[in-house]
């Protein structure tokens, strides 16, 4: 049983999407040391609503764009004001990671 290329590739694409939004979460956790979920409405709510529109709404593709843009601008700018406060702000200490054991002798 073999699948139609479309599916692979849109697999491919959708994974790729997932991973890539799984990288920034962890990016944004690394540099700030807060869960910023917030980061995912920059780009993927925007692609998902264009091409919701666009493909299944028969909308002309760049009335699509345009439209998402308009709709992702309150969350762009929520997330802009909202990373402002903590600018400055002092992180708590990392705990250091567990030990290690060392392997089991045979």
């Amino acid at each position: 049983m073999s699948l139609p290329p479309g599916v692979i590739l849109q697999g491919i694409v959708l994974g790729s999407l997932t991973g890539l939004s799984a990288m920034g979460l962890v990016l944004v956790y690394r540099a700030c040391r807060i869960v910023n979920f917030a980061q995912a409405t920059l780009g993927s709510a925007a692609g998902v609503l264009a091409t919701q529109l666009f493909q299944h709404r028969g909308w002309n593709y760049y009335a699509a764009h345009a439209r998402s843009a308009f709709h992702t601008k309150p969350g762009r700018s929520i997330t802009l004001n909202g990373g402002r406060r903590f600018r400055g702000a002092s992180y708590p200490e990392q705990a250091p990671p567990a030990p290690i054991p060392p392997p089991a002798a045979p």
